[in-house]
């Protein structure tokens, strides 16, 4: 007897999840084919799908390997099972599991013997459905396989958001032509039916010989009973004389392309993207005219909805205290926020169209000038500027980052810039209070303490994350090199650490070889996971001291917002549990620690 799966417990929201995403029942797609085709071939098994579990059956957007089919009861599913957990799901040998011996799929063709599924989850947890492999001989994956497979499977989900996000978007335009099979419909193998463009043929008398069928659906009539007449005798109002004065200038041999807005008997207005093309007989004589309009009612809607969404962005830039500028590829100012004329005392109608180096002048550019070669040459960079000279803001720290067009091609960069003074003047008082590492001019325990009583004072504990490093292999450098070798080496990852933090984050030395890094504003775990990935970066890069040439790695542990229960040392704890963990899974990498729930963040508690 077959043993269905359980139904997972968020049931109703992964099929409403399943459903907007708009792909069941839908044609199969080269991309998907090529997963499942992929995740066969590289786990060497004979068939590969794409399968997405509906209420009743389950439903395959790619199969590869299994024949023709399209879909299976939900209740012999071997995917069904598979989406009740996060990793991948193997049936080694369905002949020895008691889930699946009675199971259709198994005693009957296809006869499956092995299936590997990896779950298909949603950025929302939802799991609609698994990469798959499948084969009609029992075995198993190698880790190597199986963690190719859930990469697959992740490639799988974004294909799928990606293709929903095309879709809201999008004017699709699909269909195929048409081959004529007499000589007076030889045109027709340029049009279709299928297509959701208006397509017709109009005579040198301006009667309509063809229509398809989103044409004849704009006169609510059938095809045949348009063939014959003109626009003039279908449409009931004055035709837009606009309009006839193109089909005037198109019946003399001139392709005509426009734009208009075509009213229809409903009130409705449609805006129409429409194409005239001669065709021209012998002698060049006009016979008549290939029309096509394309419904760009939605596209133009889109373009207006994105002239409102520049406005706004344009109105933020205004709000944001930020100096914000955006300049083109040859270092033109393309636009100045209010920020950015105070801060250089100058209205943005003398400053747009102004090359940067005009602007500032050579003391001012030459600082910068490295810092926009590498922006332009498409690599995000920070640093920062100091203006002895002014009242206020004599510190900015200063970001570049580079603009793509749709192609990929480099289109300029936007320019930010923020006052940190405060910071800068606070980072001065720390170091006169000896609040430094005497070694590396990192923080001290002392200096991270007043890093957090100023964070508690003017930002939000909830958004402190810490992550603590352990410099792997480093005993060695000092026993093979000496103190003085291993002193140099951790001055230059204490510098690495630097440059990879905003001037408002701290870096501390805590002692030895342990560091860590407290970050202020992490909205959540992605932003402290991609400050660890850079850390591990750098940390794996060779440090050259003098003539040697050494490598090293570091474990990262990484924990987010103080709770109220356990305060600093609560963090500290936490962090220093995931750096535990890390190790022990090989070093050289990263380990999260669970964030605590909103009602138990806290400030942050004195005891660093």
């Amino acid at each position: 007897m077959t043993v269905p799966a359980a139904v997972p417990d968020n049931e109703a929201e992964r099929l409403q999840r399943l459903r907007e995403l708009l792909v069941l029942d839908s044609e199969p797609e080269p991309l998907f084919d090529t997963l499942a085709r992929t995740a066969a071939e590289f786990c060497g098994t004979s068939a590969g799908l794409v399968s997405l579990v509906d209420a009743e059956r389950q439903w395959f957007k790619a199969n590869y390997g299994l024949g023709e089919a399209r879909e299976t009861p939900r209740d012999v599913a071997f995917c069904a099972h598979a989406i009740l957990g996060d990793t991948v799901f193997q049936v080694p040998d369905a002949h020895q599991d008691p889930r699946f011996v009675a199971n259709p799929l198994v005693s009957q063709d296809p006869n499956i013997r092995f299936y590997a599924g990896a779950p298909l989850a949603l950025p929302g947890g939802e799991r609609v459905g698994t990469l798959c492999v499948i084969d009609f001989e029992a075995r198993a994956l190698t880790p190597e396989q199986s963690r190719m497979l859930q990469r697959l499977g992740q490639l799988a989900v974004q294909a799928l958001i990606m293709r929903r996000e095309l879709l809201d978007r999008a004017l699709a335009i699909r269909g195929e032509y048409e081959h004529a099979l007499a000589d007076r419909e030889q045109f027709l193998r340029l049009i279709t039916d299928n297509l959701p463009v208006r397509i017709g043929y109009v005579d040198n008398q301006r009667r309509y010989q063809f229509v398809n069928r989103a044409q004849a659906e704009r006169y609510d009539l059938p095809p045949g009973a348009i063939v014959g007449q003109s626009p003039r005798m279908l449409i009931k109002r004055e035709p837009d004389p606009s309009v006839s004065a193109r089909v005037d200038d198109a019946l003399t041999g001139q392709a005509q392309r426009f734009e208009f807005d075509d009213a229809q008997d409903d009130g409705a207005v449609r805006r129409i993207d429409c194409q005239l093309i001669p065709h021209l007989g012998a002698g060049g004589k006009v016979l008549g005219l290939f029309t096509t309009g394309v419904d760009i009612t939605e596209r133009a809607e889109t373009e207006r909805a994105l002239l409102r969404q520049t406005a706004t962005l344009r109105s933020v830039a205004e709000l944001i205290p930020a100096i914000v500028a955006v300049l083109d590829a040859d270092g033109r100012y393309r636009f100045v926020n209010g920020a950015f004329e105070r801060w250089h005392g100058l209205p943005r109608a003398e400053i747009v169209g102004r090359t940067m180096h005009d602007l500032l002048g050579k003391p001012e550019f030459d600082p910068v000038r490295p810092w926009i070669a590498r922006a332009l040459a498409g690599e995000e960079v920070s640093f920062e500027l100091h203006f002895p000279g002014r009242s206020h803001g004599q510190h900015l720290a200063v970001n570049y980052i580079p603009l793509r067009l749709d192609n990929g091609t480099l289109d300029g960069f936007v320019a930010v810039g923020q006052d940190i003074t405060q910071h800068r003047q606070e980072a001065q008082r720390l170091l006169g209070l000896a609040q430094r590492d005497a070694m590396t001019g990192l923080l001290n325990r002392a200096g991270l303490q007043d890093w957090l009583d100023f964070q508690q004072a003017h930002g939000d504990a909830a958004q402190i994350g810490l992550l603590c490093i352990d410099l792997d292999r480093f005993k060695p450098v000092n026993d093979q090199h000496g103190h003085p070798v291993g002193d140099a080496l951790l001055q230059v990852f204490a510098e690495r650490l630097r440059m990879l933090v905003r001037p408002s984050d701290a870096v501390v030395r805590m002692g030895g070889d342990e560091f860590a890094v407290l970050l202020a504003g992490v909205r959540d775990g992605h932003g402290l996971q991609a400050v660890a990935d850079k850390v591990l970066q750098v940390a794996h890069r060779p440090f050259h001291v003098g003539a040697l040439h050494l490598q090293i790695g570091a474990s990262v542990g990484m924990a987010l917002g103080l709770d109220a229960s356990g305060g600093w040392d609560g963090l500290l704890a936490r962090a220093d549990a995931m750096l535990y963990r890390a190790k022990s899974e090989g070093r050289g990498r990263a380990a999260m620690a669970p964030t605590p729930t909103p009602r138990t963040l806290h400030g942050p508690q004195r005891g660093a």
